[in-house]
């Protein structure tokens, strides 16, 4: 199965990230958010505020 990485910042625009990630799920492929931003919680333009599974550093 094939692997993407989708790294994330403060200030993410809500559907350039998300939607994404949800296309390639349902497509079967494994997707990893990546925060590069030091900590987990990563805040869009909006406010919404995603959880990433794991921080750049560790990727």
């Amino acid at each position: 199965m094939a692997k993407v990485y989708q790294f994330m910042a403060d200030g993410f625009e809500d559907i350039e990230a998300l939607a994404p990630v949800d296309i390639l799920r349902r497509g079967g492929l494994e997707v990893v958010t990546v925060s590069i931003m030091g900590h987990e919680l990563v805040t869009s333009t909006n406010g919404v505020c995603i959880k990433a599974d794991v921080l750049f550093e560790n990727a």
